[in-house]
């Protein structure tokens, strides 16, 4: 999968701001044209924030976001009214039955935003996939220059360039923190940059190297 990945791809690669410090300051954005996972453990409210985010970037964009909902568990009432405008919601039971909604969703170019909630399903179920299934997707996404995050139990995804691990909530006293300063407080861990700087040659030029996975 070398060709995949070459440099040059690398340093063209888009991505977009989700106005998240703890995401934007860490690896400057989700890419465009590639998959993203997000490894999201059953204590964290992080794909809760980030979807929101994304919802409100494809606002910005004036664009539609299509969320594949793996286990039926998405609730419409934790977002405005005005953020309902950009989403088209499918409700799935299964990981099966997601994917392959997913698969056909991004054929469709009416959508430039992706998200495909796998989280509440069992990791190892999710390992079990063929490989070919998530490389097709990498190459759709490439093809059609879209985002697409997915959020999964465990890392899950061999073909992401770009893998975030979201750790587990703080304390009980965030329950009652308004939702801009979780989305202020959230952190990520990077386990996977395709895109990351080479050390010592960053600086101006922003030269790009593979990093190691």
């Amino acid at each position: 999968m070398r060709g995949a990945f070459s440099p040059a791809c690398l340093r063209e690669e888009k991505r977009f701001n989700l106005a998240l410090p703890g995401i934007d300051g860490v690896c400057g954005g989700i890419p465009a044209g590639a998959l993203t996972e997000v490894v999201v453990p059953p204590a964290s409210a992080g794909s809760g924030l980030i979807l929101e985010a994304l919802v409100e970037l494809a606002r910005r964009e004036s664009a539609y976001l299509a969320l594949v909902d793996g286990s039926d568990s998405f609730d419409p009432e934790t977002m405005g009214v005005e953020g309902l405008d950009q989403l088209f919601w499918v409700r799935c039971s299964r990981p099966e039955q997601a994917l392959e909604a997913a698969d056909i969703l991004l054929r469709d170019s009416n959508f430039r935003f992706h998200v495909v909630n796998l989280s509440h399903h069992d990791p190892g179920r999710l390992k079990k996939m063929p490989g070919h299934v998530w490389y097709r997707f990498q190459r759709l996404a490439g093809q059609e220059g879209v985002v697409v995050v997915f959020f999964s139990p465990a890392a899950s995804i061999p073909s992401a360039r770009l893998r975030l691990s979201c750790p587990a909530a703080g304390g009980i006293e965030r329950l009652d923190w308004p939702r801009r300063r979780l989305a202020a407080e959230l952190r990520v861990d990077v386990l996977r940059d395709h895109r990351r700087a080479v050390p010592g040659k960053g600086g101006k030029n922003g030269l790009l190297g593979l990093a190691a996975s």
